[in-house]
């Protein structure tokens, strides 16, 4: 088998683009010759890559035919796929993204011509044109390299051009509230609230909203100390998921004598609020549940938030911003990593790459103690243990 390679005008566009055809033989039921053409090269090298590798698949029987289904038309059937394999969240997040910017910009083309070439635009236009952070189009960029990786597995496509795009790297924002003087006065304003409780485990023990809001009385021990996080609350408020954010987020958090002081205190206040209600109340063992013990919604949650958060006077931040002080707090206390990584749910290096902007001056403390530590002064003698060379 042999490529013919020719030059043509670029569609839509000055220029030239590079396609080649490749003669496969005749079929042999009707005897026609059969080939293959592909085009919208950028170079002559780039078309004689593309050459190469589809000769090598046709003469090994590897080469699958690629779809001509539209992009638009396989991404409803790889929603359709994750619909129940993947949290509402994330579902939710994954509809949003196809729907307002996935589709939009790749949609109508077919399946197996988009290139890394329309790719990689389609990501500067989101940037440029509809002002999409980093952040929002690293994940677009993991929904376009999932789908593509899918679609491979269906035999629907030879290859992930998505796997030759270098997403942008994302935003990092330092988190706020790190400073213990403010942690105090937020707690502060909202001591007395029925749902304070929430804050504090925030703060103390650095779960996520959705965990606070699904912990249940039998997941407290308050022998041991500890709570066990198994399950999490919908972002709608309307389920319980024992699904946790990742493998990592099902653990044990040891908690302090006053965390769980306050924990015997707010469960005294639940009691009184059961059995006032008597047979109204809809007990669902929460720890944080509504006055008539049903989930509380997270929106109602975070209206309260930010109503403290003004009482109290210190800078706006979000809710997920208490778990990052949580770790700040520890990590600056140079607690061990893991540890920390552990009580968050996260591997040890996400922790690192999350809390990067903490490490460098710990990394001077630390060498600092070591100095002092091995140039100490032997207490007898007066003279240094370790000297310098002169």
């Amino acid at each position: 088998m042999k490529g013919y390679f020719r030059k043509i005008p670029a569609k839509n566009r000055k220029g030239y683009t590079w396609s080649f055809t490749v003669d496969i033989g005749r079929d042999p039921a009707t005897g026609k010759r059969r080939q293959k053409t592909r085009s919208g090269f950028e170079t002559k090298k780039q078309a004689q890559e593309a050459c190469a590798k589809l000769i090598s698949e046709l003469s090994k029987g590897t080469y699958i035919e690629p779809s001509k289904i539209a992009y638009k038309d396989f991404l409803d059937q790889w929603l359709e796929s994750k619909e129940t394999r993947v949290r509402k969240a994330t579902y939710s997040k994954y509809m949003n993204h196809i729907k307002n910017h996935i589709k939009p910009g790749l949609g109508n083309m077919p399946l197996s011509e988009i290139t890394p070439m329309m790719i990689d635009r389609f990501y500067t236009r989101l940037r440029k044109e509809k002002g999409l952070s980093n952040t929002s189009i690293a994940d677009i960029h993991n929904i376009v390299k999932s789908t593509f990786k899918q679609a491979m597995v269906w035999n629907m496509v030879g290859r992930n051009p998505a796997e030759l795009v270098t997403p942008p790297k994302r935003d990092k924002k330092e988190p706020r509230l790190r400073r213990m003087e403010k942690c105090t006065r937020f707690l502060k304003a909202a001591q007395g609230h029925r749902e304070y409780i929430a804050f504090l485990l925030a703060l103390t023990t650095g779960m996520r909203q959705s965990e606070i809001l699904a912990l249940r009385w039998k997941d407290i021990d308050f022998d041991r100390q500890t709570i066990s996080v198994n399950q999490t609350l919908e972002h709608d408020g309307k389920g319980l998921n024992t699904k946790t954010k990742s493998h990592n987020s099902y653990r044990l958090i040891s908690i302090d004598d006053e965390t769980i002081n306050q924990l015997k205190k707010h469960k005294g206040l639940i009691s009184r609020e059961k059995l006032l209600l008597g047979p109204g109340y809809q007990d669902h063992g929460l720890v944080i549940p509504t006055s008539v013990g049903t989930p509380l919604n997270p929106r109602n949650l975070l209206r309260t938030f930010y109503r403290f958060i003004k009482l109290s006077g210190v800078p706006k931040i979000t809710f997920h911003d208490l778990r990052h002080t949580h770790a700040s707090l520890l990590l600056m206390q140079k607690e061990n990593p893991k540890a920390v990584a552990e009580r968050l749910g996260h591997d040890v290096r996400m922790l690192m790459e999350t809390y990067a902007h903490i490490l460098p001056n710990m990394q001077k403390e630390t060498a600092a103690n070591f100095g002092k530590m091995f140039y100490q002064k032997d207490i007898q003698s007066g003279k240094n243990v370790v000297k310098s060379q002169s």
